[in-house]
């Protein structure tokens, strides 16, 4: 993908997430049907008995893990970014509501520009992976922000591999998502959208190799949803 075309598909992006901002966590809630807060606990979860100071959310969206994190891990601080102007005023807004302004700080930026060298003890990313140009370079710029031995927790849908379940995906889930998102959105192009990233998705085999080529060694993997949602747990080495 050559410049261009990867400025073109950011700038899609970006008016995808600008345009359903005000819905997005009902909408999202719907989607998951209503998984989606179960699944950000399993991450924040695995972090409970470690002692861990910095995390930066990557792709923090409307802030819902960053939120999350600064409940649970009461002594750490989280830095939140994303390029959606709009997502990002959204997340501001909730963060003031839960009085957590001190502890978590977002900034409008794309992760490629965002450079605090080995600093951070964890970095995650929430259903955002999927919409990168370039998820080996992602991987690069994680590894120059996060410390050694530090944590990437990955939470991601996945185009399903059983043969059965990729048939109920298929046929019923996928009218389901089309369905909610005809009712509930403006834009019925951005959930169209989000269907195609989740169907031309690489494999989880595929993003267990780019973690392992990055010296990322694996942790554990957590399936739910029958293998449609998936977190990957790493650390760096």
């Amino acid at each position: 993908m050559n410049k261009n075309n990867i400025k073109e598909k950011e700038r899609k992006i970006k008016y995808i997430f600008n345009s359903i901002y005000k819905k997005y966590d009902l909408i999202n809630f719907l989607l998951t049907l209503g998984f989606d807060r179960i699944w950000r606990n399993k991450v924040v979860n695995f972090l409970l008995e470690k002692k861990i100071k910095t995390i930066l959310d990557v792709a923090t969206g409307t802030g819902d893990l960053a939120i999350i994190l600064a409940e649970k891990l009461t002594k750490s601080n989280i830095i939140g970014i994303d390029f959606s102007e709009k997502m990002i005023k959204e997340a501001k807004r909730k963060i003031k509501i839960k009085k957590l302004s001190k502890r978590i700080k977002i900034f409008k930026t794309n992760y490629k520009y965002f450079i605090k060298k080995k600093y951070f003890d964890v970095i995650t990313i929430s259903f955002g992976i999927r919409n990168f140009d370039n998820i080996n370079y992602f991987l690069k710029i994680v590894k120059k922000n996060i410390k050694k031995n530090g944590y990437l927790i990955i939470l991601e849908f996945f185009y399903p591999e059983n043969n059965i379940i990729k048939f109920l995906y298929k046929f019923f889930y996928q009218k389901y998502i089309i369905f909610i998102s005809k009712i509930l959105s403006d834009n019925f192009y951005a959930y169209k959208y989000l269907i195609s990233s989740i169907n031309c998705f690489i494999k989880k085999s595929d993003l267990n190799n780019l973690l392992i080529n990055n010296n990322f060694k694996k942790i554990k993997i957590i399936n739910t949803n029958f293998g449609i949602t998936s977190i990957f747990i790493y650390k760096s080495i």
